[in-house]
């Protein structure tokens, strides 16, 4: 370990709470700002985990998984307060710059071989990359998470199930009909036909814009597995055109009880509007 970079981490830990208060005069010099003194309290704890590589305080091992706790730790509060990906990443370039604008004396009077500001460059770099991997990773997740929220929202929006007298329920799709979307339909409609105690389901694709063959195998599942826990399951809402289509197409429905509208499924079924 040379004195040079002992000097240079000695003095980064020592000046760990000044250079997380530069990086947020520089945020705010950009028209950035967003810090509170929890965000600078974690950037202090990085300057900490920098200089102590530097100076040999610390392993390469154990600064990568102090490092890997601590971007996963920011990741969760910037999101927590709704801050962007970009605008987080950016202040690792500001961590750079006030790293080395706390030497600027030295530089200036060239204390520093230029090996020695390699060699800081070389230990940093890695540390402050593997940061903004695992603090993607983060977001990554979470934007996966929220993606996967909405889709089931989106989902159970648009395939409400309504009860329409006792043991009788409309189930209502709207929209395309994918793998995933039939999933969701038949673990929806399994649960809420036992917690309704059904004992008939109209499924009306009225609001489905296109059935093909892929469409057409995804309901028929839906309407086995109804049909399998004693459900008796009638297929409405085919319009013309569509009904046109599944026929050039030789889709087989005869399996499956069909009615042009609820109301004429709920006629077969001994229900009459009062």
């Amino acid at each position: 370990m040379s004195e040079e970079l002992l000097y240079i981490g000695e003095k980064i830990m020592t000046n760990h709470r000044l250079l997380a208060e530069r990086v947020e005069q520089m945020e705010e010099l950009e028209g950035e700002h967003w810090s509170s003194q929890e965000f600078i309290a974690k950037r202090e704890h990085l300057f900490t985990y920098l200089g102590s590589i530097i100076s040999g305080d610390m392993e390469v091992d154990e600064a990568e998984k102090k490092i890997k706790r601590w971007s996963v730790e920011i990741g969760n509060l910037a999101i927590e307060v709704d801050i962007e990906l970009n605008h987080l990443l950016h202040t690792f370039s500001l961590t750079r710059k006030a790293i080395w604008s706390i030497f600027e004396d030295e530089i200036e009077e060239n204390h520093f071989s230029p090996s020695t500001i390699l060699e800081v460059n070389r230990q940093t770099m890695p540390l402050l990359d593997t940061s903004i991997y695992y603090i993607t990773k983060v977001y990554l997740k979470h934007h996966k998470e929220d993606w996967k929220r909405t889709q089931a929202t989106i989902a159970k929006l648009s395939a409400p199930m309504v009860p329409v007298t006792e043991g009788v329920a409309v189930l209502t799709v709207v929209g395309e009909i994918d793998g995933d979307r039939a999933q969701y339909l038949m673990e929806s409609s399994l649960s809420q036909v036992a917690s309704m105690d059904l004992n008939h389901l109209l499924i009306d694709v009225s609001g489905v814009p296109v059935i093909d063959t892929v469409v057409a195998s995804h309901l028929f599942q839906v309407i086995q597995a109804m049909e399998l826990v004693g459900v008796d399951t009638t297929l409405t809402g085919m319009r013309a055109e569509i009904a046109k289509a599944v026929v050039d197409m030789g889709i087989e429905f005869t399996s499956v009880k069909t009615k042009a509208s609820v109301q004429q499924a709920l006629s077969s079924i001994g229900f009459e509007k009062k």
